[in-house]
């Protein structure tokens, strides 16, 4: 038996180990976030190799297949976050900021808001109002008001 022999063999007794642990957490992913296409795509050609060297067998191949397939007819919705809010900001200075926020709520449109460093820059923010779909209509009151006392991560420089 030649060296090359010796190894790809070694190589196979490896990967088997380790393919009955792989399987177990593959199998139990939902989808691949439609985020990382780099990284489906990666991921892809691992399983195609696996599927290739007889390492895993065509049930598991299949599955994983399936499972990346599942996770980019996904890629077009985002669960919880498909309604529209237009969120105001109000500062000591009189200024305004408004944001388009996806959400599932008011209260969760506000709290996204949050997330983001171009909320977390305002300075002196004395209130928030969430209004209902994307831009502010004048009729239209507020679905919900945040005071200063209510404020989550009022601002980097406080």
């Amino acid at each position: 038996m030649n060296n090359i022999t010796l190894a790809k063999e070694r190589l196979q007794d490896a990967l088997k180990l380790h393919i009955t642990e792989l399987e177990k957490r593959a199998l139990s992913i939902e989808a691949i976030s439609p985020d990382l296409p780099a990284a489906t795509e990666s991921l892809r050609g691992i399983i195609e190799g696996l599927n290739i060297s007889g390492t895993i067998n065509t049930a598991t191949y299949k599955t994983l297949c399936d499972l990346l397939q599942s996770g980019e007819s996904n890629a077009t919705t985002r669960p919880g976050r498909e309604h529209t809010f237009y969120v105001l900001v109000k500062t000591e200075k009189g200024k305004e900021y408004d944001f388009n926020v996806a959400a599932v709520n008011p209260s969760d449109a506000y709290f996204q808001l949050t997330r983001r460093s171009s909320y977390k820059a305002i300075a002196d923010i004395m209130g928030v109002e969430v209004f209902n779909g994307p831009g502010l209509r004048s009729d239209a009151p507020p679905l919900k008001s945040f005071q200063r006392d209510e404020l989550v991560f009022n601002s980097l420089t406080n």
